[in-house]
């Protein structure tokens, strides 16, 4: 498996880990996200089939009521994710768009 796609299907499976924890079904997150997903559109960034913008990885979050760090924070693991996730956990959603270039790099 890639790279890119072991990052998409570990984003994918916190997501839904969280989900499931807080007990909200599917339309929950797609309506409380407030990005125009469908049901369809969670199930496949769950499964690590579609990939996202960290905008919307921000959305997803706080629709789920927690920090991107509790997303990221189990699938980075190599030098280059921790040296990102020191810039984002910093950023407001103005600087969204220099952490957004480094994502899309993986």
């Amino acid at each position: 498996m890639k790279e890119k796609d072991q990052l998409y299907k570990g984003l994918g499976e916190k997501i839904r880990s969280l989900r499931r924890e807080q007990e909200m079904t599917l339309e929950d997150l797609a309506e409380k996200s407030e990005l125009g997903l469908s049901k369809s559109s969670i199930i496949n960034i769950e499964k690590g089939r579609q990939q996202i913008t960290v905008y919307q990885l921000y959305r997803l979050a706080l629709a789920l009521n927690v920090r991107l760090e509790q997303i990221l924070s189990e699938i980075m693991q190599d030098n280059d994710w921790h040296l990102a996730s020191e810039q984002v956990f910093s950023l407001d959603v103005s600087k969204m768009k220099k952490f957004e270039v480094i994502f899309r790099k993986y």
